[in-house]
């Protein structure tokens, strides 16, 4: 029975030499950085030329992979997944897992140094690094625009306030770029202003949505009369957009917010994807959708964003004017007998019932209490 490397290299006796030899062994730093490097890849390739290397104790090894951050640990235990097209049944553990559950699989491989390195080429070439999900990742509102994007392919779940969406949207397009560059397009919104999108294969996209998204969300002036500390008026506004007769809300049943300033960031994402193109009749709307980038549309008017943001203050205003009329109003009952004389008595000295019976009291009222005028 063959015996892997793995074996042969726990039967070997331990080196002489000590593991703060900076040429024999993967250093700190260069696990650290690996993510955004390819010097380990050519490190890697040097020491599995090496012959010394693979008479190391496989104790030094498991030392530099206990040193993976967490990220790091999961992103390639994500990449093994793929390359042995198994599920993802083991992504969405506890932190300490991955590291763990990425030795356990490399001590699985008859070279597990090959497998590393094999694992590190692939992480560089197909999953989206760090520094590409910053501008999302701690922000809920872009996070939402990125969702509903891809909402149709992957986003079947039900998720609850901030920290799960965020997490689910950062795993997604970290390591499933490739899904989202396949599916985006067909969510993203009629926008007035373009971008020309400039960057390698699995970075491209998502600059574009970037860019995109922040060049044509809402602005802050449209949106000033919206208080995101109030309370009554967040729900009121959540449920005006989110009415049978609109139904504007995005990711309605996949996302549930759990605290105001939640339903507010969901609020605003859902007023961002409505098309800002002056004009957007439903005409004008899908000849824009078919040709991508041609905004020469005859202007009719407001935009399907401002014209829906008016609407909505408008109500909101007008029902701050009832309820403050309403607080100066006392409510009576009248039989339907005295109902049909206050008409008929209002009708005779062409008034209306309510201005009628308004006059009549003023008028016992001057004169019960002798008042002059």
């Amino acid at each position: 029975m063959d015996i892997s490397l793995w074996d042969q290299l726990q039967s070997m006796d331990k080196p002489q030499t000590t593991l703060n030899n900076s040429v024999d062994r993967v250093s700190d730093e260069a696990i650290e950085r690996y993510a955004r490097s390819k010097w380990l890849r050519h490190k890697v390739d040097d020491y599995i030329k090496d012959d010394k290397f693979r008479r190391k104790s496989v104790e030094a090894f498991h030392a530099d992979l206990q040193k993976l951050s967490n990220n790091d640990a999961k992103s390639l235990l994500h990449v093994s997944n793929i390359l042995d097209n198994r599920s993802l049944e083991n992504i969405g553990l506890d932190s300490g897992d991955y590291r763990n559950l990425l030795i356990t699989y490399l001590q699985s491989r008859q070279d597990p140094l090959s497998t590393y390195r094999e694992l590190i080429l692939y992480k560089i070439h197909n999953v989206l690094p760090e520094e590409y999900l910053g501008w999302f990742k701690d922000d809920l509102r872009c996070s939402l625009f990125l969702a509903y994007l891809v909402k149709d392919s992957i986003f079947i779940n039900a998720y609850k306030g901030r920290e799960e969406l965020i997490s689910v949207v950062t795993d997604y397009l970290r390591y499933e770029i490739h899904m989202f560059i396949e599916e985006y397009t067909q969510n993203l919104p009629a926008y007035k202003v373009d971008y020309k999108g400039v960057g390698e294969h699995k970075t491209v996209d998502i600059l574009y949505a970037k860019s995109v998204y922040l060049k044509n969300r809402s602005k802050e002036k449209d949106l000033k009369w919206l208080d995101s500390s109030n309370q009554h008026q967040i729900d009121w506004t959540y449920n005006y957009l989110n009415e049978e007769k609109r139904s504007y809300i995005i990711l309605e049943d996949i996302f549930f917010p759990q605290t105001k300033e939640e339903k507010y960031e969901l609020i605003i994402a859902s007023l961002d994807i409505l098309s800002n193109v002056e004009g957007t009749d439903v005409e004008s709307l899908a000849i824009l959708k078919k040709r991508k980038g041609d905004t020469k549309i005859i202007s009719r008017g407001n935009s399907e964003r401002i014209d829906v943001i008016q609407r909505m203050k408008k109500a909101w205003v007008q029902l701050g004017t009832d309820t403050k009329n309403s607080k100066d109003k006392l409510v009576l009952n009248i039989t339907n007998k005295n109902k049909e004389k206050l008409v008929a008595l209002a009708k005779n000295v062409n008034q209306t019932p309510n201005k009628f019976i308004n006059q009549a009291i003023e008028d016992v009222h001057r004169e019960v209490f002798k008042i002059d005028g």
